[in-house]
């Protein structure tokens, strides 16, 4: 199928305005960008084509079909067509003759954003109606592809107001008959109810993604679906920008979300919609151009087919990322046949857990998204490659064969774990893995209780003895042998601590909270230190555990202390998990990947993160004569740089395999051919 091919995709975003537009100009436009793939709007809210649907309604611009004639013309040239459906929302006909096929506020009344209603996942449009729609529009057009906009539970509008629990007579029912409960009216995440409800999300919107699958594939069975669920040919994300957003921005979120998708995919494509405007409030103000470069380097490194997004056609008044993006397009078309099977090489890799953050963050990012940006951090800045597993795949009957792969796996408050993923943590370290986990990891179940017992029987600690929440003025004290503290003995401890018990060597000891004034009164006292540790290795089988009862991983998050980055990777290196592929003098601000192709040959790729600032996204600052130190001897002797389209020469040394980038510009990626087998 056309998408098991690296693809460059761009999302026309089209208003019902733009049923107007000239096919052979949009089409002319996506092959310039370069692109072989658009994505245009064919139904739900506004159909773009001459639907004989009741409750479909033409955009009242419609002059012929829209639909049937980009098609027409996109096959001329080769471009395939994704079609874009919104069944999130209906018009007020729709309403007034099916009340119960829409969501109902626990004011008792409709959501209603800029003249349409919300619709509700359990009513009759999204379980019956939504499939008569898909197939007049699949029976009549050869879509190449389907992408569901909004698709599930909307609890917020575009406004992001909140809009709470859908109380309608089809949610209360369906909960009523899986549950045994009453539907709750409130998210109280201290109420077993509403935990129950959080699950009845999931498995209700899967029962709708599964069905919607099949539909596709029964009236068109080479129509790729593009959705991220179990129900999906494509895994797509999306990668954007709100103004109102946690500060400091996440740079990494692009990388993240490849790695993510990679895991969770199982073998199958992915990408993320690389949202070209600011924020949703201001859809014709692009992203700054170093923004959207910054973002699809991450997703070419990663894995990731490029994917672009405007609303409306690609004649924009803002096209201040068109040269940038239009430049990276042109490097993945050049190079798409060294792109093909990609897979990363890291030994290395860390655990997402959607579980964590649904049964315990509770809408406090600080609980879990923290830690694991810590982790991400740590090892990118210290060029350490690494992967995401999604935790749901520690689940799965393969879980062994995932976890064999890496020399170690980093639990960043990992703190829910169901019975089947703690037996395949167990096991893995068991059969000589290394484990590194922090703070609250396995101290509770997949439903969010307990708090008292560590699951984890490998982990060193058994029990939680009590949490101290105030432990500012606190340090812990670190032997001088540690690499990163030849001049220094302390690292600081803020926020909490969880006093363990358990086995294992301990490695640092906490002073407890110090007098920091007045400056007369700042010493420690006579008595004023404890063997509480800071970080507790343990063996387990013939594998090993390092284990933090502190927020190390979040606190870098925070306050990027090179106490906690070098503790960390102390902590990495003892269970085994900094046998490094490869060594490097490239500063901290570039993250680097390795990865073998189809091909056999071995793919490094280098992203230059200098000209991220803050908020503020400039050019990158080139930098000169990288150096990548490999061990053991190649067989080829040169490598080629894609992007600047040179080659290097490979120098055999005493201990491994020298090469040497000129200059680095936004990123480079280095083929060494016939060598990944070896790594």
């Amino acid at each position: 199928m056309w998408w098991n091919k690296p693809f460059r995709m761009i999302q026309t975003n089209l208003r019902e305005i733009d049923v107007t537009l000239d096919p052979a100009k949009l089409v002319q436009s996506v092959r310039e960008f370069p692109a072989n793939v658009v994505l245009i709007n064919v139904g739900g809210i506004v159909s773009f084509y001459p639907t004989d649907l009741e409750f479909q309604h033409r955009s009242e611009y419609m002059k012929s079909d829209m639909v049937g004639n980009v098609i027409k013309e996109a096959q001329k040239h080769d471009v395939r067509v994704v079609g874009r459906f919104d069944f999130s929302k209906c018009h007020a006909d729709v309403y007034e003759n099916h009340p119960d096929w829409f969501w109902v506020g626990v004011d008792g009344k409709p959501v209603v954003y800029n003249g349409l209603y919300h619709t509700c996942i359990n009513g009759g449009y999204y379980q019956d109606y939504i499939f008569r729609v898909l197939e007049e529009a699949l029976g009549r057009y050869e879509l190449d592809g389907v992408f569901f906009n909004m698709f599930g539970y909307q609890v917020y509008d575009y406004s992001r107001n909140y809009h709470g629990i859908c109380q309608c007579p089809n949610c209360k029912e369906r909960f009523r008959d899986m549950c045994g409960a009453e539907l709750p009216v409130v998210e109280d995440w201290d109420d077993p109810v509403y935990r129950d409800y959080v699950k009845f999300k999931k498995i209700t919107v899967d029962e709708v993604a599964s069905a919607v699958y099949a539909t596709v594939k029964k009236v068109r069975p080479s129509t790729g679906m593009m959705h991220a669920s179990d129900h999906s040919d494509i895994i797509r994300l999306e990668v954007n920008r709100a103004l109102d957003r946690e500060l400091p921005e996440w740079g990494y979120w692009a990388g993240e979300q490849a790695k993510w998708s990679c895991s969770f995919g199982k073998g199958r494509p992915y990408c993320s919609a690389t949202v070209n405007f600011i924020d949703i409030p201001y859809r014709f103000v692009s992203e700054p151009a170093g923004s959207m470069a910054l973002r699809m380097a991450q997703q070419i490194a990663g894995g990731s087919s490029l994917d672009f997004y405007v609303v409306g056609t690609l004649d924009q008044d803002d096209t201040k990322t068109y040269e940038v993006s239009e430049n990276l397009f042109d490097y993945y078309e050049r190079s798409a046949v060294h792109y093909e099977g990609l897979s990363s090489k890291a030994r290395v890799a860390v655990i997402d857990s959607r579980l964590t953050r649904d049964m315990y963050e509770r809408r406090d990012g600080s609980r879990y998204s923290h830690h694991f940006r810590g982790v991400y951090r740590v090892l990118s800045e210290n060029h350490v490659p690494f992967d995401v597993i999604a935790d749901h795949r520690l689940g799965d009957d393969d879980a062994a064969d995932i976890l064999a792969r890496y020399d170690a796996i980093i639990l960043p408050n990992v703190a829910c774990l169901t019975e089947k993923q703690r037996a395949a943590i167990d096991s893995y370290v068991e059969n000589g893995g290394g484990l590194v986990a922090t703070f609250e990891t396995s101290l509770y179940d997949a439903g969010g209780s307990g708090g008292k017992e560590f699951a984890l029987r490998c982990l060193g600690p058994r029990t939680l003895e009590f949490k101290r929440d105030n432990t500012r003025g606190a340090y812990f004290k670190v032997p001088h042998e540690i690499p990163g503290f030849e001049l220094t003995r302390r690292a600081i401890l803020d926020e909490e601590y969880l006093f363990v018990e358990g086995s294992g060597e301990q490695i640092t000891t906490l002073d407890p909270p110090q007098p920091y004034g007045p400056p007369e009164k700042c010493y420690q006292a006579p008595g004023m230190s404890s063997d509480r540790p800071g970080l507790i290795v343990s063996s387990y089988g013939q594998g090993q555990t390092a284990y933090f009862p502190w927020k190390i991983d979040r606190l870098y998050y925070r306050h990027s202390l090179e106490e906690y980055a070098n503790l960390f990777l102390y902590a990495l290196d003892r269970v085994g998990g900094t046998k490094r592929l490869l060594e490097t003098n490239a500063p901290p601000h570039v993250e680097i990947s390795v990865a073998g192709n189809a091909a056999g040959d071995l793919v490094i790729h280098l992203v230059n993160f200098s000209g991220k600032q803050d908020t503020a996204y400039f050019a990158p600052i080139n930098i000169q004569n990288v150096e990548l130190k490999f061990q053991g001897r190649m067989s080829a002797k040169s490598a080629e740089l894609l992007v600047s389209g040179t080659n290097v020469e490979l120098e055999s040394t005493d201990t491994g395999t020298r090469l040497v980038i000129p200059t680095l510009g936004l990123f480079e990626a280095v083929r060494i051919v016939g060598v990944a087998k070896h790594l």
